[in-house]
């Protein structure tokens, strides 16, 4: 095998959205997912990627119907996940007091959908919460509880 890797140094471009809350504008809820893909890219990030768009979208029509959110939601697309998760990192970086202060949660939409059974996971914070969403929201395929099936 004959492997010729160029390393050089390039520019990341995350794409950020931003909705400013009404109530706590300085409390963020930040959505996030990024742009590359090293392989299965249909899942990891595309299925994300459409998620977070989809979610922009009606976040966006909730607009021009007069609804604001409590918090500011922070619509976030990073580059350069593959490679030591460069976009998300930089930018936590950059506004780390911002986020130190006023970060309420992070959600990952990286991988949306795959496949056709429910994975989820949570930190232990959440876990409880992700559990109880499951048995309130019907699975597609059986009719069942999300929990159940």
């Amino acid at each position: 095998m004959d492997v010729r890797n160029a390393e050089r140094v390039g520019k990341l471009r995350s794409v950020i959205g931003v909705i400013r809350g009404r109530e706590e504008p300085d409390k963020m809820v930040i959505l996030g997912n990024h742009l590359d893909a090293w392989s299965s890219g249909a899942v990891d990030p595309s299925s994300g990627t459409a998620a977070l768009l989809e979610t922009a979208r009606a976040f966006g029509e909730a607009l021009k119907q007069g609804h604001r959110p409590r918090r500011t939601v922070i619509f976030a697309v990073w580059d350069g996940e593959e490679p030591l998760l460069g976009g998300s990192t930089q930018w936590a970086m950059d506004n780390a007091e911002a986020l130190r202060k006023g970060a309420v949660t992070y959600i990952n939409v990286d991988s949306g959908v795959q496949g056709g059974q429910f994975t989820g996971g949570a930190t232990p914070a959440l876990a409880e919460f992700l559990r109880d969403v499951t048995k309130s929201v019907s699975d597609p395929v059986t009719g069942k509880l999300l929990y159940d099936a």
